[in-house]
């Protein structure tokens, strides 16, 4: 596998894994339960996605990189402060199609600056950004 290979495929496993500690640091706060459904469906893509990524890099014999903790912590700062003032399903929602566009736009910067990856990495990462895309669509509705 092409080092390329290799630092996408991780780069999709540090953007299913942030997006999956999102949004479980963020279901405690829904209530409304269509919406919590939804953040249900975009933890299980994520998982998914951490699931494929490990197989591929262990197919390569090769490790994922570990989310550093203060980011994680950061995240998590950002996501209480944000939700302290306004838990409304409307502000969820918007904090959660943000935090997709963000994972959009950092994938496709990854796809574009690592593109000697081959197929099956890109592929994936094209299933990242579709999966993303599809949850913004859904979420729409709660605006």
């Amino acid at each position: 596998m092409s080092s390329q290979n290799e630092e996408l495929i991780r780069e999709i496993h540090k953007a299913a894994s942030s997006g999956l500690e999102a949004i479980e640091t963020i279901l405690p706060k829904i209530n409304r339960s269509q919406l919590r459904r939804e953040a249900e469906r975009q933890g299980s893509q994520y998982k998914h996605l951490i699931t494929r990524s490990e197989e591929m890099l262990q197919k390569a014999q090769a490790l994922p990189e570990k989310s550093p903790v203060l980011q994680k912590a950061v995240m998590w700062g950002a996501i209480q402060m944000n939700t302290l003032a306004d838990a409304s399903s409307e502000h969820i929602a918007e904090i959660m199609i943000n935090g997709s566009n963000m994972g959009i736009v950092e994938m496709t910067k990854q796809m574009n600056r690592l593109s000697d990856a081959d197929a099956g990495a890109k592929r994936l990462a094209e299933e990242f950004i579709r999966g993303e895309q599809r949850h913004i669509e859904e979420l729409k509705s709660y605006l």
